[in-house]
């Protein structure tokens, strides 16, 4: 009788101890994006617009010092503060400019900007009005296709450029529909923005997505399930998972501010 009292309270202990874990762990992916607000708060970073002689507005994120300007663009559904967790490290040597692209966070939302010619041109003005001395710029994923094109045109105010992970063979198509960002991103997004929109778009994805149809097939079903309950209870909030990481779903915390359209571009290499 003894033994098996000391084994019951062994097994509550272990289940004790796996529910704080757990529940430290959940609490942690929830609130993932406090790192984030410290980081952005300890350098001062602060959050500005600029609105051009077009009318177009560009958002924008700024650590102001005296060092050299660094222009930042982040990638697909990205915003500026996609950045926070380096800037940081970066504002020891710079003078940060992470923007808002087109159709991300509080930059323009209007079709006609999504192009890379137009934007690219628009942040050359930017760099050469509200920068105005020579700028390094650097850009992830589709924002170092941006960044390729402001430091092609952008003339004497690029003091260099640095690209992160850009996908160039997109811009002509060749392997386009076996790349994976074709068959996790853009193609859900088109089938999404053609589909009579019956679940969020969190939920769509992650029933459609390319990894978990490979890595998750049997799991992703349930978990899509459980994106597009949150969604309803949370109509106006990111969808958040806390029993996944969040790594996994934090871009969805970017997706209230982002543009569908904008995806369609690449999807037919406009």
């Amino acid at each position: 009788m003894r033994v098996i009292k000391i084994i019951l309270i062994i097994i509550l202990i272990i289940a004790a101890v796996g529910t704080i874990v757990f529940s430290i762990y959940w609490y942690r992916n929830i609130h993932w994006y406090n790192k984030y607000e410290k980081a952005l708060h300890e350098v001062h970073a602060t959050e500005k617009q600029i609105t051009l002689p077009t009318g177009s507005i560009i958002n924008y994120g700024e650590v102001e010092n005296d060092k050299p300007p660094l222009l930042l663009i982040h990638g697909q559904m990205g915003i500026w503060e996609d950045y926070a967790l380096v800037m940081p490290e970066l504002g020891k040597k710079w003078h940060i400019y992470a923007v808002d692209v087109y159709g991300h966070g509080e930059s323009s939302h209007d079709e006609s900007l999504y192009y890379l010619g137009v934007n690219g041109d628009d942040l050359i003005w930017f760099i050469n009005n509200v920068i105005g001395k020579p700028t390094v710029v650097a850009g992830y994923s589709n924002g170092a296709i941006t960044a390729a094109y402001v430091a092609a045109y952008g003339g004497g105010n690029i003091a260099g450029v640095v690209l992160e992970d850009p996908p160039v063979f997109s811009t002509e198509g060749e392997g386009w529909e076996d790349s994976f960002a074709y068959k996790d991103t853009y193609k859900p997004l088109h089938d999404y923005n053609k589909s009579d929109k019956t679940e969020c778009w969190e939920a769509y994805y992650l029933r459609h997505c390319y990894w978990g149809q490979l890595y998750m097939k049997n799991a992703m079903p349930g978990i899509a399930d459980y994106a597009q309950k949150y969604h309803d209870k949370h109509p106006d909030a990111a969808v958040k998972i806390g029993y996944l990481p969040s790594s996994i779903w934090y871009v969805f915390e970017y997706a209230i501010e982002y543009d569908f359209a904008y995806g369609e571009r690449f999807y037919d290499l406009s």
